[in-house]
């Protein structure tokens, strides 16, 4: 059986799951791991998790371990914007990051929203792009929301259809247990007017939105135009989530609504809901 050899770039949430994932695996090997938390600086992988040990031993210095010989780079950092950029165009930084790991001739697979960009970011595309073919190495974006449940299973489904009219994905995500500091985005427990909804649709659709371009090209479905939707809800009661408390009147709930369009009519969608 041929072991993989992976790096694990960002030992976050996603990336301890990913320790654990290849601890169980006698297919994969964890030859190195890197993160900038002092915590788990200079301890082992598997360790600072509680899991057995990984003897591999977490570096802060990606080039370094970027040396090791290892066939595929697990990249899970945080998200990252050009400043003032909240559309897929500004997704520069993390585009970088995909090609340092390229060019020490790695395959790459990683949670950030870098996707569909030959439609959406056609420079970030050639980046990429250019950068894998030239070092005969492959990127893949391999996210839950976007990816798996949008957009990779809903192709998968529609190929048992002979004929696709229209296909739209809904989903949600309750944020009344989320610890993770990226929900502050959302304005839980503020007042409607001091909220900036601008900003967030931006966030949040440059996220999203793609995939609904992404589903219409895989599924042979033509489109004219990509609209995009916000609607934000209030509390009719107190809630307490970790984000904060939430009053009567304050902001509990987003819908968000991305779909392409033909002679005006919707023919594929993702209609998205964050709440507490």
């Amino acid at each position: 059986m041929k072991k993989y050899k992976v790096i694990v770039w960002g030992l976050g949430s996603v990336g301890r799951y990913a320790v654990k994932m290849i601890q169980s695996k006698k297919s994969l090997e964890l030859v190195g791991a890197v993160d900038v938390d002092p915590k788990k600086v200079g301890k082992d992988a598997g360790e600072i998790f509680g899991f057995d040990k990984a003897n591999v031993i977490v570096s802060d210095d990606i080039d370094e371990v970027l040396k090791q010989e290892a066939d595929v780079v697990l990249i899970y950092l945080p998200n990252m914007r050009d400043e003032g950029n909240l559309r897929p165009t500004g997704f520069t930084p993390n585009a970088r990051n995909i090609c340092k790991a390229l060019s020490a001739n790695k395959n790459v697979l990683t949670t950030l929203p870098v996707y569909n960009m030959k439609e959406t970011a056609p420079q970030l595309y050639d980046m990429v792009n250019n950068c894998a073919l030239e070092h005969g190495v492959t990127y893949i974006q391999q996210g839950i929301f976007p990816g798996l449940f949008n957009s990779y299973l809903p192709v998968v489904v529609s190929s048992m259809a002979g004929r696709i009219d229209k296909l739209i994905v809904t989903g949600g995500q309750d944020d009344s247990y989320n610890t993770s500091p990226w929900v502050q985005v959302f304005g839980y427990g503020k007042d409607p007017k001091d909220f900036n909804g601008d900003v967030i649709k931006d966030i949040i659709t440059s996220y999203y939105g793609p995939t609904v371009m992404e589903i219409a090209r895989r599924c042979g479905i033509e489109y004219d135009d990509y609209v995009e939707e916000h609607r934000l809800f209030t509390s009719k009661m107190e809630l307490n989530p970790p984000c904060g408390k939430v009053m009567p009147g304050t902001i509990s709930a987003h819908e968000f609504i991305m779909k392409c369009l033909r002679d005006g009519k919707e023919v594929t969608g993702f209609h998205f809901i964050h709440k507490v």
